[in-house]
């Protein structure tokens, strides 16, 4: 098996410090790469990077205008999806990341019910 490198996570971590909307949304494509490329091997690595591509998820869903607001929802439960369909929820049961899983719930439960039919697919297929 591959091993990741020791400098991706830290390159995660120095890209999400200052992360905006198009970044984010190109970030979340590579993410959903990499678990759906190493599975299992990359959990370590999501899980260790998932409150900061959460903090900036929630930044940003609240802060950017109607549409890029939409779009990084949408992007947000594609990352989601992907770390289901790829057996990564794991990352959400280690100490650090336990307390943020209340808060996807809710994320998850206002986009299915929300006025965007695209989300509330992905959200329940």
């Amino acid at each position: 098996m591959i091993k990741f490198s020791v400098l991706l996570p830290h390159a995660l971590k120095v890209f999400l410090e200052n992360v905006d909307f198009r970044e984010l949304h190109e970030l979340y494509p590579l993410i959903n790469q990499i678990a759906s490329k190493f599975k299992g091997d990359a959990s370590q690595l999501l899980a260790t990077i998932l409150p900061s591509i959460l903090q900036h998820s929630y930044l940003l869903m609240e802060m950017g205008d109607p549409e890029e607001d939409k779009i990084m929802r949408r992007d947000f439960f594609n990352f989601l999806n992907g770390l289901c369909n790829n057996s990564l929820l794991e990352i959400f049961m280690t100490p650090e990341n336990q307390n943020d899983l209340p808060r996807v719930i809710q994320h998850l439960e206002s986009g299915a019910r929300g006025n965007d039919p695209v989300a509330a697919k992905v959200i329940l297929f």
